[in-house]
């Protein structure tokens, strides 16, 4: 997600951040026709759809997921726990 580009994610997880982030497509692992489908689906979307997918994840991931945002998160969890 922080290169800007859609994402099929095919690993069970309990925090689905490509569905969070509307970054593209959550498929079932093991399921190679799905996993298909979702390659399709996102070669038959436009252009700007795809670009809009990008650039999703990577707004996410910046929002969230830079060293100083994990930073400040653990720099609460600290105080917050009397760490």
């Amino acid at each position: 997600m922080a290169v800007g580009r859609p994402v099929i994610l095919g690993t069970p997880t309990a925090l689905d951040t490509v569905k969070r982030a509307k970054a593209g497509i959550t498929v079932p692992p093991d399921e190679p026709k799905k996993i298909s489908e979702a390659i399709m689906t996102l070669k038959n979307m436009t252009k700007s759809h795809r670009n809009a997918l990008g650039k999703n994840g990577y707004d996410y991931v910046m929002d969230n997921h830079t060293y100083t945002k994990i930073g400040e998160l653990l720099e609460q969890t600290l105080i917050k726990n009397g760490g």
